[in-house]
């Protein structure tokens, strides 16, 4: 997780990172996992999501939890 953090600029934007990467990680690996088969895809499939997230966090955050959701995962 630090690698994300590090790509974030701000504070607010790690704090935010944060929370929803250990809210949303566990369930993010799980679908990915039961789409595409491969723990090594699945593993690659969250880490290109999650460094995604990165580079939109602060706009992403501002969204509803009931519209952040489906987006993470």
């Amino acid at each position: 997780m630090l690698v994300y953090l590090a790509m974030i600029p701000t504070e607010e934007g790690r704090n935010k990172f944060a929370l929803l990467y250990w809210e949303y990680r566990d369930l993010m690996f799980y679908l990915a996992l039961r789409i595409l088969g491969s723990q090594q895809d699945a593993e690659d499939a969250v880490q290109e999501a999650l460094l995604r997230i990165t580079e939109i966090i602060e706009k992403f955050m501002t969204r509803s939890v009931r519209k952040r959701r489906p987006w993470s995962v």
